[in-house]
């Protein structure tokens, strides 16, 4: 027995081409809809823009309040933050996607020698305060958990309404028995 091909698979058989429909509970393996890609890939991007935006604003900030080097400190963390997520991102995505094997293998011979060693190297010369490092490697993880919260606190006060009368029912107007 041959080995499937994952890739071209598709998601949900063809009604019309012969194949049956599948059965309810049946797992058809596939690769992801780009939809549901899209979605991860906008909240990832909008996150990591946020994120640069947020360290490109408390940097002049820093400067004047906890002195240069922690200002330098906490942007090159954040930048190494940013950079790494931005790559865990597309080795996600094309894992889950075309498995395009020579953009991926360049990807991790940077990834995991260039990006983690400098940040091992950074750690050990200790040219910056640590304080600064630890707070900019956690900025896009506060910006993430503050994206996801707000769009939550925004989807809870713009839920729809569940009366058949939609936004024009008033309580009390209901028909007593």
């Amino acid at each position: 027995m041959s080995k499937p091909n994952l890739v071209d698979t598709p998601l949900v058989a063809p009604i019309n081409g012969g194949e049956k429909e599948p059965c309810p509970g049946e797992v058809r393996w596939g690769p992801v809809p780009p939809s549901a890609l899209g979605r991860q890939e906008d909240l990832v991007s909008r996150t990591i823009r946020a994120a640069l935006i947020a360290t490109t604003v408390l940097c002049p900030f820093l400067i004047v309040h906890m002195g240069s080097l922690w200002a330098l400190g906490f942007a090159l963390a954040s930048l190494w933050s940013t950079a790494n997520v931005w790559m865990i991102s597309f080795v996600v995505r094309e894992f889950l996607g075309p498995r395009r094997w020579k953009v991926l293998a360049p990807l991790f011979a940077i990834k995991f020698p260039l990006l983690y060693g400098l940040g091992i190297w950074g750690l050990y010369a200790r040219a910056v305060p640590i304080g600064s490092v630890l707070v900019g490697f956690h900025i896009i993880f506060i910006v993430l958990v503050l994206k996801i919260l707000s769009h939550r606190i925004l989807e809870i006060q713009n839920r729809p309404s569940t009366s058949p009368e939609g936004d024009k029912a008033m309580p009390g107007n209901e028909e007593r028995i």
